[in-house]
């Protein structure tokens, strides 16, 4: 991957980090749950 690219892709990332981060603790408790409901069912 070219430096530009690779520069670009980090930026985003940076720029996306904290969205990424919460919708991954989402995914997180939404999952525990799931499973806690399956378990039960």
């Amino acid at each position: 991957m070219p430096l530009r690219q690779s520069y670009k892709f980090l930026t985003t990332f940076r720029r996306h980090s904290k969205e990424n981060i919460d919708i991954i603790k989402y995914n997180r408790e939404f999952m525990e749950i799931y499973t806690f409901l399956s378990v039960n069912k």
